[in-house]
């Protein structure tokens, strides 16, 4: 697995580190996991359905396409993107959440992702992670 990182300022975290990526999900799931190439979520209009996002998204699970040995792309595994926290608003206590969410419900959406067959696949699915009032929040979406 590769790691793709940007440096941050004094005033920024991200919401996980490396170790509790590879932790959450191993080396066998993930292609890459890109912490900070962009430093905020953008809403593509293909988005569908299009979620209610308030608050900021901190992290991103696209779901891989199924293998294609005829024409085999770079979704064949799936990517998160981890985007930057500031350091006022993330406290110890949501990157426990954070981490808990990456081993629970995130871990086995993406295992029931990779398991379905190559007929089911319309899109790319993404679940995305808002963090909102100290609260986190899920949304499941398909990128068309």
């Amino acid at each position: 697995m590769r790691f793709l990182s940007r440096s941050l300022g004094n005033r920024y975290v991200y919401p996980c580190s490396k170790a509790d990526v590879k932790t959450a999900f191993g080396d066998e799931s993930l292609d890459s996991a890109s912490f900070g190439l962009n430093h905020e979520f953008h809403l593509e209009p293909r988005y569908s359905p299009r979620p209610k996002i308030v608050g900021a998204v901190i992290l991103a699970l696209a779901a891989p396409r199924a293998e294609d040995t005829w024409f085999p792309n770079e979704y064949n595994r799936s990517s998160p993107y981890i985007y930057r926290v500031p350091k006022e608003e993330f406290n110890e206590l949501a990157h426990t959440a954070v981490t808990d969410l990456m081993n629970g419900p995130m871990r086995r959406w993406l295992d029931s992702k990779t398991s379905r067959s190559q007929t089911e696949i319309f899109g790319l699915d993404e679940l995305l992670v808002e963090f909102r009032n100290g609260q986190l929040l899920l949304h499941e979406t398909t990128f068309r």
